[in-house]
């Protein structure tokens, strides 16, 4: 069962709204904003505090069957619905003396995505465990981007807390990362004499020591949701608690207020569901932030909305916010070309050299022997633990011209293997795949070798599939062959795909090719394919010139693309050109 643990996320906000900070964040653009917005139950304004609370009072615990902490039904309908509305307390104190959770219900993890507007802007995950010493472990790591003085930078937050089954604090340490300024904290909470004492690290640099009161019901940054999931909120419901936030270094007043009813609100954890709007509010002196929640039965949050910062969040499955992560991640390395040196010439004029090209790599911090892959048409040759020579070999259209490509036969290679990303057996693949062959009566009869094979589909793929620049955003090939453009990956999966269904195996080169578009010389990321013909891999490209391949490419490594996140393998890459010096040796 997944935690919801939302203020976390809440928390990592108020990071982006200090004095001086741009979030980046774009204004409400047009209608279209406004209608995605609604479409995701985002309301235009959110209730001010109130300046007067009416007096407390305990609810008994058998008011209301939404309380209990049984399982309900996501889609009870409206008549159970109207009979939560009937349960109006004014005001509840949250009962932190009970426990809201228990270590049999222990692990708990979830994912969840941030958006500003509609562009994915980072994740966060967290973890609730059992205490190796005793209690109770959470952990909840985010990681998002930051626009400092008009700098894009990374922004990373880590909390861990040991806490009691009743989210009583016990010791909290974490650190926050903006670009290169790193803080790091860390706290002990001392019940008997009754206070909690933080020591914190800027960029290695001791501050004073800071001594907070600590009251038994104060609890720690999860306090939120562990008082949703110790009794959830009925509807009309207000309920007041107090936490520790660690980022302003101080006691937070909370108050929840849940809406009238529950209603079907569109998320993206299985579609739609009947969530409960909560208003949270915190404030604590002059600082304060004040965000939208949505909640099931059961206390567990799906979303939440800071309009302040037009930032959502979104509950999802593991897989897909990784993935999303991993497109934050490529979004945020810093370098994605390479610098050239040498003799840049020789890739200018590919003519001068038809048989090999070798290049001199140097990598600051790894060893690039174990970086870069040996097989197909690469050779390497180590010259010290930070640098390689790596020599590319051209490839000709028969295994005579094939000088310096090793024999390499297929390795439990199952044709019948079909993926997300290369979906040979799709109709929309196989018909492409038909029209290629017709569109040539040898290819179609079975008079071409592999190679002249090879030759054609690329040529025709290239004809048929206009190329446009990677934009860290993967589309399948249907998308592909329905808008006829594609970037180099895209390019590749297509081919691979129409490979597999005329029989052919493939699988997808990731490195990086001479850029011949800018006037000073440089590498940039490229995804081709290569083929077996029955005793070697063989490179092709139909996103480039016709096969053969050029010698103005480096590969880093092979993919299958059976992962379920596409995306690591193009991060590998990302990172290690990220790295790399690179020049071309004469030859």
């Amino acid at each position: 069962m997944p935690s919801t643990l939302i203020p976390l996320s809440l928390l990592f906000l108020l990071l982006t709204c200090v004095p001086g900070c741009d979030r980046g964040a774009p204004e409400p653009s047009d209608k279209r904003t406004e209608e995605i917005l609604q479409e995701l139950g985002v309301v235009p304004k959110l209730e001010p505090v109130e300046p007067d609370d009416p007096p407390t009072r305990s609810v008994p615990e058998n008011t209301s069957a939404a309380g209990e902490r049984t399982s309900t039904k996501l889609d009870a309908d409206q008549t159970r619905a109207d009979k939560r509305a009937d349960f109006q307390p004014s005001s509840f104190v949250d009962d932190v003396t009970k426990p809201w959770i228990s270590a049999d219900q222990l692990p708990r993890e979830n994912w969840e995505v941030q958006y500003i507007g509609n562009n994915p802007i980072g994740y966060l995950h967290r973890k609730v465990s059992v205490s190796k010493s005793s209690g109770i472990e959470i952990e909840a790591e985010s990681r998002t981007t930051v626009s400092l003085k008009g700098e894009l930078l990374v922004q990373r937050l880590k909390v861990h807390t040991t806490e009691t089954e009743t989210g009583a604090l016990r010791k909290i340490d974490g650190l926050l990362e903006i670009g290169d300024n790193k803080q790091t904290f860390e706290g002990t909470v001392n019940s008997r004499e009754g206070k909690l004492t933080l020591n914190v690290m800027n960029n290695g640099q001791a501050t004073p020591q800071m001594i907070i009161e600590w009251k038994p019901e104060y609890r720690g940054p999860f306090a939120v949701d562990q008082s949703m999931l110790r009794r959830p909120l009925v509807p009309k419901e207000t309920r007041k608690l107090k936490y520790f936030d660690p980022i302003l270094g101080k006691v937070v007043e909370g108050k929840l207020k849940a809406a009238d009813n529950y209603f079907k609100t569109p998320t993206m954890f299985g579609g739609s569901r009947e969530l409960l709007e909560v208003s949270n509010i915190g404030t604590s002196g002059d600082d304060g932030m004040q965000a939208l929640l949505w909640v099931d039965e059961r206390g567990e949050g799906y979303k939440s909305y800071m309009q302040s910062a037009n930032i959502r969040s979104f509950r999802t499955e593991p897989v897909d916010a990784q993935i999303l992560s991993s497109i934050f991640d490529l979004r945020t390395i810093p370098s994605k070309t390479i610098q050239l040196s040498g003799q840049v010439d020789r890739l200018i004029s590919q003519d001068t050299d038809p048989v090999s090209r070798t290049y001199r790599i140097r990598n600051r911090n790894e060893d690039p022997f174990k970086l870069f892959s040996y097989r197909t048409s690469q050779r390497l040759t180590s010259q010290n633990a930070s640098t390689v020579d790596l020599t590319v070999f051209q490839v000709g259209l028969n295994p005579i011209e094939m000088i310096g490509v090793a024999v390499e036969p297929l390795p439990n290679f199952n044709l019948e293997a079909d993926t997300a990303f290369i979906p040979f057996k799709s109709p929309i693949i196989q018909k492409l795949a038909r029209a290629v062959e017709a569109s040539e009566p040898k290819l179609e009869d079975g008079k071409l070798s592999v190679f002249e094979k090879m030759k054609f589909c690329s040529e025709e793929l290239h004809k048929r599939i206009e190329l446009k620049d990677f934009d860290n955003r993967i589309g399948t090939v249907q998308e592909t062959t329905r808008s006829k453009q594609a970037d180099c990956v895209e390019h590749a999966l297509l081919f691979a795909s129409v490979c597999k269904a005329m029989d052919i195996p493939a699988r997808i080169a990731l490195g990086m090719i001479f850029n011949r578009n800018t006037v000073e010389p440089e590498m940039k990321f490229h995804a081709w394919i290569e083929f077996h013909d029955g005793e070697r891999w063989v490179p092709c490209d139909s996103s480039d010139k016709p096969f053969p391949t050029s010698l103005d490419r480096i590969k880093v490594l092979e993919s299958n693309f059976t992962n379920p996140n596409p995306y690591l393998d193009i991060l590998k890459v990302y990172k290690t050109m990220a790295e790399l010096e690179i020049s071309v040796l004469p030859q």
